[in-house]
C-alpha cells in the first residue's frame, strides 16, 4: 500500500492530474523542480565572479584553494555588489552550497600529485646535501635492480 512517502492513493491521484489535467496546474501544485530564484539567478554577474575566483584558485601551483575561501569571496563580492552593509556573521551562500555549485560547474577533486617547489630548495647545502644522496645510489646502482 505505501510507496516511498505516499500512500498508492495518493500516488494515484497525482498521476491522473498529470496525465489528464492541465499541466501548469500540476506545477502549481508545489511539486518538484525550482521553487524560487536561486542567488545566481538575481545575481548572475556574481556567479561569473565565482567562476573566477574558482579557476584562479584552482590553479594555484600549491594547491590552497578552499570552498570556505571561495564562500568568503561569495560573501564580499554580494556585498560589494549591493551596497548593503554586512550586518550579521552568516554566509549569503553556503559551503554546502557552494561545494554543489563547484560540482555542478565541472570541478573535481583529485588528490595533488605534483610537489611543489619550495623556495629554499636551491640553498647551498640542500643542493650539496641532494648532490651526496643521488650520488650514494648512483655508486651503488648494481645493487638494486
Amino acid at each position: 500500500k505505501n510507496i516511498g512517502a505516499m500512500t498508492a492513493e495518493t500516488c494515484h491521484k497525482h498521476s491522473q492530474c498529470f496525465l489528464n489535467e492541465d499541466i501548469d496546474q500540476f506545477c502549481t501544485d508545489g511539486r518538484g523542480g525550482k521553487q524560487s530564484a536561486s542567488l545566481y539567478d538575481l545575481y548572475p554577474e556574481l556567479e561569473e565572479l565565482a567562476h573566477v575566483f574558482a579557476v584562479e584558485g584552482c590553479s594555484r601551483k600549491d594547491s590552497s584553494f578552499t570552498v570556505n575561501e571561495l564562500a568568503q569571496d561569495i560573501d564580499k563580492q554580494y556585498y560589494i555588489l549591493t551596497g548593503e552593509k554586512k550586518e550579521i556573521q552568516v554566509l549569503v551562500r553556503s559551503v554546502q552550497s557552494i561545494r554543489l555549485d563547484l560540482r555542478r560547474w565541472g570541478v573535481h577533486y583529485s588528490a595533488n600529485k605534483i610537489r611543489p617547489y619550495w623556495t629554499g630548495h636551491e640553498r647551498e647545502d640542500a643542493v650539496e646535501h641532494r648532490k651526496k644522496v643521488v650520488d650514494y645510489f648512483l655508486s651503488r646502482e648494481t645493487h638494486y635492480y
